[in-house]
């Protein structure tokens, strides 16, 4: 895997974020206008609450996909076999790829805010897709070109 993969992915996932953001907010505007538009298992408040949650669901995906190439550097380039929680991880890869301080705090409070979405954990400070995608990106820029 290469970080250039990992980096088109993060972009895929915002990027199919955006789309179906769209496609929803353009079918609950047509239910709106008539709810008959609709198949009978789909309701606009059922489409209203996608559209709530629909960041919520693809920063999960955002940061499933940064762990688990993450989770392969450690592996792969640091010859790791250990599983830490990823607090750890984060702090370790941190400290090898001498990252700043300042990255490392933006990528954790990315982790807080999934935290926050996936376990309700004590509430972070909200980071929007695109903020979450930037912020990871640029700590998978301090990792090698590749890995396997």
């Amino acid at each position: 895997m290469t970080k250039l993969q990992v980096l088109d992915q993060l972009k895929r996932v915002a990027d199919q974020y955006h789309a179906a953001k769209f496609a929803v907010g353009r079918l609950l505007a047509e239910a709106k206008k008539d709810p008959r538009n609709l198949q009978a298992l789909v309701r606009p408040n059922d489409l209203k609450g996608c559209l709530d949650r629909l960041e919520a669901t693809y920063f999960v995906m955002l940061f499933a996909e940064f762990e688990s190439a993450i989770r392969n550097v450690w592996k792969a380039q640091f010859r790791k076999k250990t599983r830490p929680r990823m607090e750890i991880l984060l702090d370790s890869i941190a400290a090898k790829a001498y990252l700043t301080d300042a990255d490392l705090r933006h990528v954790h409070s990315v982790r807080r805010y999934r935290n926050f979405l996936v376990h309700g954990e004590d509430f972070a400070a909200s980071v929007t897709l695109e903020q979450a995608k930037s912020l990871l990106a640029r700590f998978l820029s301090f990792m090698p070109g590749s890995w396997s």
